[in-house]
């Protein structure tokens, strides 16, 4: 088949040159930064888009490695485009073969997945990203539908009203008793002395109110007896353990893990590969979460690695309370932030928008600031702006105060008391303009004498230099002029200069 130019040699820098080499995928990037990304009609994003998915398929599996390496050096040089470009076609493309299962595009997908693990090592895609997809891994097709949630709820009743009632007493089972006499030397056989135990009838377990989904829940795309999304996980694991087990993602991976081994015990059987691949995948995260307790200094008893549950039932209960915590959470975030908005209605956006990132400083300082002093700075900061805002509210209760006993001398009770409710009722936007005033002159006049002073620092270090540097002058002494001998203390120099030759 032919192909352009262009395309022709972009397949042979991608299918043929790359090689998992530093040296090489240097080469090659440079190589691509060389084609008209300017161009709209050579539209080079989706065509390096659409090779280097090619290149992770037909290529060997360490070119996946390869070709992550490229996607970060053509970012690093200004190609931001092929590096989204190529996350949204994973994303993508997972999503498919989820929702479409194909026995001939597994190997396929898992090559996207490995992909994705590589793009996240190399610092292309977000943990976030990678834990939402884990969860995708195991929840597509297992959504819950609204008539389970009320045979849940009718269930949920039900147990509600049988607790309420007496508890009857427990009945004799005379089988189970020993029916025969046994004399003093003989011994009964164990098989006689364990009565017959009859199973217990599973008891039906309700959803959460607060769950989306269930692995209970039958699936076509999921059947029970499939292990392929468990390889998926694996391998996606395998990849980011290093990197994506941290301090600051032990509680969301702790909620992963736990809705994993619910998802795990609802499988009857699992393949021997895939349950080595699960064993190693889980070797991997807890030489991390060890690793990652030490650092975060918790002292809840998971320096042993993560919580493993022995049965369906606790890992469901552990699934359940950690999807409860989240709603409880998020009900909690959404009324504050109503709260915020409804005291603040007089103020802008920006200084809600202020105030609620304040609010969140705790939470947010966890996930995305591991320095320590980053985050002492931050907080000084913050302490250093409450302390101002209190000052400027106590100036504001002084003045307040005055103006009330002002209004009290000049009428009396009755007429007073309502002129005061009136005038607090259009004081408030005053003074809440007037602070904001206050506010901003504060900051223009602490940016302005920041600047003097880092300008003043400047002058001082120039001048400071200048004088300590040493200068030509003094260590280059100019030659003084030689001044002529008498002629009685000339000696006479020897001259080497050959004698003249007279002619005859």
């Amino acid at each position: 088949k032919q192909y352009p130019p262009l395309e022709s040699y972009l397949r042979y820098l991608l299918l043929v040159r790359l090689e998992p080499t530093d040296s090489i995928v240097t080469e090659v990037a440079k190589q691509l930064m060389r084609f008209p990304w300017n161009d709209p009609a050579a539209q080079c994003g989706s065509l390096v888009n659409r090779i280097l998915l090619k290149a992770c398929r037909k290529g060997r599996y360490k070119t996946i490695e390869a070709v992550a390496a490229v996607v970060t050096s053509l970012r690093r040089r200004g190609a931001v485009e092929v590096s989204i470009r190529l996350v949204d076609s994973v994303i993508e493309e997972l999503r498919w073969a989820l929702e479409h299962p194909n026995f001939r595009d597994q190997q396929r997908t898992i090559t996207y997945t490995r992909l994705l693990g590589e793009l996240f090592c190399r610092s292309q895609v977000s943990g976030k990203l990678i834990i939402e997809q884990l969860y995708e891994f195991i929840n597509l097709g297992h959504e819950i539908p609204p008539e389970l949630r009320e045979a849940s709820k009718k269930l949920v009743e039900a147990e509600t009203s049988a607790v309420t009632q007496e508890p009857k007493l427990p009945e004799y089972d005379a089988s189970a008793a020993v029916a025969q006499t046994i004399a003093e030397d003989e011994q009964m056989p164990e098989e006689e002395l364990e009565p017959e135990q009859q199973a217990e009838p599973q008891q039906p377990v309700a959803v959460s109110e607060h769950s989306k989904y269930d692995p209970r829940v039958p699936s076509e795309v999921d059947p029970p007896a499939a292990a392929y999304r468990i390889k998926l996980v694996c391998t996606l694991l395998e990849v980011t353990a290093r990197q994506l087990v941290n301090k600051s993602n032990l509680v969301p991976m702790e909620g992963f893990l736990r809705a994993l081994q619910r998802y795990l015990f609802t499988k009857p059987i699992l393949p021997t590969e895939v349950e080595f691949s699960l064993l190693d995948a889980f070797d991997a995260i807890d030489s991390q979460w060890k690793k990652a307790s030490k650092a975060s200094g918790s002292s809840d008893g998971s320096d042993g690695g993560f919580t493993r549950h022995a049965t369906w039932l606790d890992a469901h209960n552990a699934t359940v309370a950690i999807e409860e915590a989240e709603a409880v959470n998020a009900a909690k975030k959404s009324s504050d932030l109503e709260a915020i908005a409804v005291a603040d209605s007089s103020k802008s956006l920006e200084d809600i928008m202020t105030r609620m990132i304040e609010q969140n400083l705790d939470e947010d300082s966890v996930s995305h600031m591991d320095d320590e002093e980053e985050a002492s700075v931050v907080f000084s900061a913050k302490g250093s702006v409450l302390s101002h805002a209190d000052e400027t509210d106590s100036e504001n209760e002084d003045a307040d105060s005055g103006h009330d006993e002002e209004d009290e001398d000049g009428y009396s009770e009755h007429e007073g008391d309502s002129e005061e409710s009136a005038s607090d009722e259009d004081d408030f936007d005053e003074e809440a303009y007037a602070r904001q005033l206050e506010e901003e002159a504060f900051e223009r006049e602490l940016r302005r004498i920041t600047m003097d002073a880092l300008e003043k620092g400047k002058s001082s270090s120039r001048k400071t230099v200048a004088s300590d540097m040493i200068s030509g002058s003094q260590v280059v002494k100019k030659k003084e002029p030689v001044q002529p001998k008498p002629d009685s203390e000339e000696d006479v120099k020897p001259s080497f200069q050959p004698p003249k030759k007279t002619g005859t």
